[in-house]
């Protein structure tokens, strides 16, 4: 059977330079593509946030949280958060107003 392929919204955040990390780590995998790790974290239902770093090509998933810790900034990462709306009340609120 098919997998379904899911794709959720996923805003930039910021990446904060700090040695102190505690952070609900999923999982740590190695991607051709940014956009692979995004699909990963949107395969994942507990996933909110992802880590994408460009010089290793590695891509760590969050349980929670908006902005990523790091301990240095010469990795070029990025971090994106997930987008969570509601897609009905949006399209509701689409329909009111016309």
């Amino acid at each position: 059977m098919a997998k379904s392929m899911k794709q959720s919204l996923f805003s930039k955040t910021a990446i904060i330079i700090n040695t102190c990390t505690r952070d609900n780590l999923l999982q740590e995998i190695k991607v051709d593509h940014r956009l692979q790790c995004s699909m990963t974290c949107s395969q994942d239902t507990d996933c909110r946030r992802y880590l994408y770093c460009e010089s290793d090509l590695s891509c760590k998933t969050y349980l929670d949280g908006t902005d990523c810790i790091l301990p240095d900034n010469s990795r070029r990462c990025s971090c994106y958060k997930k987008v969570i709306c509601n897609l009905l009340n949006f399209w509701l609120s689409l329909v009111m107003l016309k």
